[in-house]
């Protein structure tokens, strides 16, 4: 991986029955670079020694400095390799790496379900919650037929997303007080009131319209998922049909 000022690099294998003759719906493919991208660009953040606020976008320096760059997909189960940053003034072989051992760090911890490897690794509370999020983009949803598995340059699997990954990341995002009554709910986004920090979504099931509190930390994602289904966790009241209202 180490090797002079070249981009350290990794790969992604896709495995399980979705995939046909080698293939992989591209939505899945898509889900996952975007999501690593992701969590690539708020590692990058505290490997360059900023703090993220609640309102700061990601610059466009950093996006470009610890870009993931595409290779070809490999024959095989598929394996789609990746390098981290690239040629230009911007890129810095020592930030990449640091950004790939950070990122290799939480991978690794998401997949053996390490609540404390995660806090040990990525220690800003803020910026891990969000590479959370992300990660929960990259793993495979319940009922899916695939798997992602993470591989270095040398071959060696780090981390295996599964069904239980998400689960897991659910867990490690609601504080302890809170896991017992904890509950998901998924709808769809209607409106965002930043100033209240007040989201709205519209409970399919029901049609009725929910009013959720969400925290700073998801923010930015909330916007830029603003078109797509929302999935809620947290304290939920029920009506007498048990259902939230």
């Amino acid at each position: 991986m180490l090797n002079n000022n070249l981009p350290p690099s990794f790969s992604f294998q896709i495995d399980g029955d979705e995939q046909s003759e080698h293939t992989v719906p591209a939505v899945v493919l898509v889900q996952i670079l975007e999501n690593a991208q992701h969590a690539f660009e708020l590692i990058g953040v505290q490997v360059e020694g900023r703090e993220i606020r609640s309102r700061a976008r990601i610059t466009a320096a950093t996006s470009k400095r610890f870009q993931l760059v595409c290779q070809l997909p490999q024959a095989g189960s598929y394996t789609m390799p990746v390098t981290i940053g690239g040629a230009g003034e911007l890129f810095f072989a020592e930030l990449a790496d640091q950004a790939f051992g950070i990122f290799r760090g939480v991978m690794e911890s998401v997949s053996a379900r390490s609540t404390a490897g995660l806090v040990s690794v990525l220690p800003n509370e803020r910026i891990r919650r969000r590479v959370l999020e992300s990660i929960k983009g990259m793993a495979p949803r319940a009922g899916a037929r695939w798997k992602l598995n993470l591989h270095d340059d040398q071959d060696t699997s780090f981390a295996t997303f599964d069904a239980q990954t998400i689960p897991f990341v659910d867990e490690t995002l609601v504080p302890v007080e809170q896991r017992e009554a904890a509950r998901v709910v998924t709808g769809e986004l209607k409106s965002i009131d930043f100033a209240e920090r007040r989201v709205t979504i519209i409970y399919p099931p029901t049609s009725k319209e929910l009013a959720c509190i969400y925290e700073e930390a998801v923010e930015d994602l909330l916007y830029e998922r603003r078109r797509d289904l929302i999935q809620v966790t947290g304290r939920v009241l029920l009506d007498d049909q048990d259902a939230p209202k």
